[in-house]
Order: C-alpha cells, then sequence, then structure tokens
C-alpha cells in the first residue's frame, strides 16, 4: 500500500527532473476564472497534440493547521490577485525520508488539486477526479503527471487529502469522530462541482478513479450519503470499501481510540477527556505528531494503523460498508471494478511451509476478534493448499490467497451487491493481467500491485516506471487500451475499445452475466465466479458483523 525507500529514492529524482523542465521556453500561459479568484496555468509544448492547459496547487480549502486540526475542511479565502498555478502545491504530512527533507514540501496547508485539460476539446468535457493511494498515509495527486489521459478528450483532476494521523486520527466520539481525509475528498468533488465548468468540464459528467487506498477512498464515497450528487460514475482499481485494510472497527483489535491514546501518550497528551485531549494535540508541531504516529505503529506492528472509520458525526461512513451495500443503501453510479492477477504476490528464498501458511491467517483472523477462528483457518487451508507440501508451491498458494482475500474477493462481492441493487447502472469487472516488460519477478508472476499505474497515466519514468529501459511495443500498446478503456467510460458508460485490434466487447456484469475483461496484450471476455476463497471470505465477513451493532444508520 505505502510507497517503498526504492520506490521514495526513485519519486524524488522524478521530482528533481520534473521541477527543473516544468516550465519551457515555448509555454504560454493561461488563465481561468474560479469562484475563488483568477488562476494563472500553463501551457506545455512537448511536441504531442492536442497541447494540455496545466493548472497545479489550486487551494480547495484552507490551512487545516491549529484550531482547524482534526476538523472538517473549511473553503479556502477569495483572492485578488491572479493565482500562478505554476508548481505543485504542498503536499500533505507523511513519512518523510532521511536526506530528503529539503526538497518535497510538507505541511498541514496541503488542500490543493491540480487540473489538466486538453485544448480544442471544447466545452462540457467529460471529468475525471483521481483519489491516489498510498495506504491512506502517502501520496499527493502532483505525482500522477495527467497530460496524456486528458488527451483523449476528458479533464483530469487530481487532489490531495490529509493523510495518516491528521486524515484518519479517531476517539471514536463526537470530538474527534475520525475520517477527515474523506471530507477533503468531498470538498474537493464539492470544488469541482462549482468550478469545473471554467474549465471546459461538464460538472454533471464526474468521474472519480482511484487506486489502493485510493479506491477505497472511492468505494466509501459511493456509500458516502454526503457525497451523493457529486459524481456519475467511479471506478475503483486494486481497492474496496470490504478490503479488511479499508475501515478500521472499534471492535477490532487496536480500535481507533486506543491508537489516539497510544499517540497521545507519546507527546504529552495523555487525558481520558477527548476534548481535552484535541485541545492538547493541537498545540503539537505537526512533525512531532507525525513522527509519534510512526513510533506507535512500529511498536504495533500495524502496517496500516490510521484510516477510515465508522461515524454518525459527520455521517461519511454512517456504518460498516457491507451493511450498506446488503440493504442498498449507497449512491447509484456506474461502476468498473477490478483488481491485479498478482496483487499478494509475497516473495521467500525459502519458500513457505504449511505451518507458516496457517498462522499467517490466524494473525490475519485474530485482528478481529471474531469467534471460528479455527473453521475458517481448517477451511482456507483446505481452498488453496490441499496435500500440498512442496514450499515453493505453498508460497504461491499464500500469494493467491493474499490477491483473493485483500482484494479479489472484497471487489467481487462488492460488484456483485451494486449490480443487484442498482441494476439500471452499468458495472464493468476486470482484472489487469499484463505483466510489463521490466519485471524480473518469477515468470509465474502477472500483475503486482500498482503495476496498472504507469499504464493508466502513460508515465513511463520513474517512480511508477522503476527501470531506465525504455517501454515496449506491447507495453505501449496496453498502455493505449487502458487509457480508452477508462475515458471511454467516462464518456459514455461504455468502456469498449477497438484497441488492440480485434478487441473484445466489455460486457457488463450481471447477476445473470457474470464475467469480467482479463485486460492484457491481447484481452478476453471470461466467466467468473469469483475468487478461490470467496464463500470464506463472506463468512468472514459475517462473523465480523456479530462484533458490531447490526442496525443500519444511513443519513
Amino acid at each position: 500500500m505505502t510507497l517503498t525507500l526504492r520506490s521514495c529514492v526513485a519519486l524524488i529524482l522524478h521530482v528533481l527532473v520534473w521541477v527543473s523542465t516544468r516550465i519551457c521556453a515555448d509555454d504560454r500561459y493561461v488563465i481561468v476564472s474560479t469562484s475563488y479568484g483568477q488562476v494563472r496555468g500553463v501551457t506545455v509544448d512537448d511536441g504531442t497534440e492536442p497541447k494540455v492547459n496545466k493548472f497545479m496547487g489550486i487551494p480547495f480549502a484552507k490551512s487545516t493547521a491549529g484550531s482547524r486540526r482534526f476538523k472538517p475542511p473549511e473553503p479556502p479565502e477569495k483572492w485578488n490577485v491572479t493565482l500562478g498555478a505554476l508548481a505543485q502545491g504542498h503536499e500533505c504530512y507523511q513519512p518523510m525520508f532521511p536526506g530528503f527533507e529539503g526538497i518535497m514540501s510538507r505541511s498541514e496547508d496541503c488542500l490543493n488539486l491540480n487540473v489538466y485539460v486538453p485544448q480544442g476539446g471544447g466545452l462540457q468535457l467529460p471529468v475525471m477526479v483521481w483519489i491516489h493511494g498510498g495506504g491512506y498515509d502517502s501520496g499527493a495527486g502532483w505525482i500522477y503527471n495527467a497530460p496524456s489521459l486528458a488527451r483523449k478528450g476528458v479533464v483530469v483532476v487530481t487532489i490531495n487529502y490529509r493523510l495518516g494521523i491528521f486524515g484518519f486520527l479517531s476517539t471514536e466520539d463526537d470530538v474527534i469522530p475520525g475520517n477527515f481525509g474523506l471530507l477533503d475528498q468531498i470538498m474537493a468533488l464539492k470544488w469541482v462541482k462549482a468550478n469545473i465548468a471554467s474549465f471546459g468540464g461538464d460538472p454533471n459528467r464526474v468521474t472519480i478513479f482511484g487506486e489502493s487506498a485510493g479506491s477505497s477512498s472511492v468505494s466509501i464515497l459511493t456509500l458516502s450519503p454526503l457525497a451523493r450528487g457529486l459524481f456519475a460514475k467511479a471506478i475503483m482499481q486494486s481497492g474496496s470499501s470490504l478490503a479488511p485494510w479499508a475501515v478500521t472497527l472499534s471492535t477490532s483489535s487496536l480500535p481507533p481510540k486506543k491508537i489516539a491514546s497510544l499517540i497521545g501518550a507519546k507527546v504529552n497528551c495523555s487525558s481520558g477527556n477527548s476534548s481535552e485531549l484535541l485541545s492538547c494535540l493541537q498545540d503539537v508541531g505537526a512533525r512531532e505528531l507525525h513522527d509519534a504516529s510512526k513510533e506507535v505503529q512500529e511498536e504495533t506492528g500495524s502496517w496500516m494503523l490510521l484510516t477510515p472509520c465508522v461515524e454518525t458525526t459527520f455521517g461519511v461512513l454512517p456504518h460498516h460498508p457491507h451493511k450498506l451495500l446488503k440493504s442498498g443503501r449507497f449512491n447509484y453510479v456506474d461502476t468498473i471494478h477490478g483488481f491485479n492477477s498478482d496483487e499478494g504476490v509475497e516473495g521467500s528464498n525459502n519458500g513457505t511451509t504449511r505451518a507458516e501458511f496457517r498462522q499467517y491467517f490466524r494473525n490475519f483472523f485474530d485482528a478481529y476478534k471474531i469467534e471460528e477462528v479455527d473453521s475458517l483457518l481448517d477451511a482456507v487451508e483446505q481452498a488453496y493448499l490441499y496435500n500440498t507440501t512442496d514450499r515453493q508451491d505453498i508460497n504461491k498458494k499464500l500469494s493467491a490467497a493474499r490477491t483473493d482475500f485483500y482484494h479479489a474477493a472484497a471487489t467481487y462481492l462488492e460488484i456483485t451487491s451494486h449490480s443487484e441493487s442498482a441494476s439500471e447502472r452499468k458495472h464493468y469487472l476486470y482484472e489487469f493481467s499484463y505483466r510489463k516488460s521490466i519485471s524480473d519477478l518469477p515468470s509465474w508472476v502477472r500483475a503486482i500491485h500498482a503495476d496498472d499505474i504507469p499504464f493508466l497515466f502513460h508515465d513511463f519514468v520513474y517512480p511508477f516506471w522503476q527501470s531506465s529501459q525504455p517501454p515496449s511495443r506491447d507495453d505501449l500498446l496496453v498502455s493505449e487500451q487502458l487509457q480508452t478503456l477508462w475515458t471511454n467510460f467516462a464518456k459514455t458508460a461504455d468502456p469498449t475499445t477497438s484497441l488492440p485490434v480485434g478487441g473484445v466487447t466489455w460486457q457488463p456484469f450481471s447477476d445473470w452475466s457474470k464475467k469480467r475483461l482479463k485486460i492484457d496484450s491481447q484481452s478476453v471476455m471470461e466467466g467468473y465466479d469469483g475468487p478461490a476463497g470467496m464463500y470464506i471470505y463472506m463468512k468472514f465477513l459475517e462473523l465480523v458483523e456479530k462484533t458490531f451493532n447490526t442496525d443500519v444508520i444511513v443519513g
């Protein structure tokens, strides 16, 4: 979910190159009026047509520092002079790697967005709003360079939102309810609704799309009463609100209130009173507070410490996603859902034993305080291992099980709920299965987590393309195919493309036609009844439901 150190070092190099070349001699400025004031963007002529107007770092909310920390975002103040939207704005607070402190600009004044507009496209173009991934803990909108996608005839918007402790701390009460990062996303969508027409976009044809934690955010927004009417379509890549990592439960072994207490103690803000804790935490320096949360993460061994939660104070997510989906209480929009073939690849030179496989899933289930763990373990072992004893084969099976339990099963359940309750809308399922030309993983591995990103944005440089080797012909064709599928969906709700030549029609997923598109150098449609562990995952969700109130609360 989070960027590796290798990725972050690569990202720094990418930043340095990007910053040094963002304004060329042939650039010309373009000015657009928003409801807050004029913004000046730039047209970069890189020899590719159509040219794209780019606006960077436009604020959609005030700084969230001081008394606005752990509070809902507020609209920005209007500006009287033209705002230079020529370079990326501040990133939201996230891990700072040693040696790079002076390069990346992190701040609590980070709620800004970027807009990419193709020239000559006319008015009322469809709009695609990208919500970045990074485990709810890292990432920024500007990293995803979107001119290539915009050239397909859409306006692309990429956004920031508060991360980690600043975006998702919760005391499980009305004082610090949590979900501030999601409120930021909703605020950005409101900005798009009010202002995107000035850039040539159609506010009534907005598609939200994201990957990993950005995808689970999109999934939550399809459930949220607060996001109703702000978008018409949604694309979810490798993330669902039903994924076990997507939402923190108050009944988990490390509930949000406990996390808040542990972090507070690190910065001398120990208090059983939420109001006193809030006041104290608002006075702590941002870097100190962030570092304290990282210490707690390391001490607890939690790979995703702070995530969205169920809360009714704001009502962003008024009940567990499974209950909302089963009850049909969500925003009915056209959707694309999908995952990569090998999201859960778990590398080990020595392979994995049956005992290690079983212990992995015992740890998985133990985090949720559910009953019948042993019977679940028996079912998982039988579904994936059978009589296998070869360590390398077991390691492959562990990777497949991780893919299913962290991504595929949740994705399948979610699209099933959408197709049943919102059958008047179109819903599509895919598996991204293309093995990129630079892959150095074993030959049985196709596409791992985030492998789809460079193809979607046609971005074959660091950090997403971690090689100096240029893309192959097939790489470029898959990129063209993926971009066309996504932008066709944004335009017409029908993603089918003729690429590659002789391509297949992408048929919608429905109760009577459970099919998915397997995206590859030659994509194919195939029947799909869910992953191997589908029914085990459904049983797991049922057991999780027993640990919290089952009354559906919706706004």
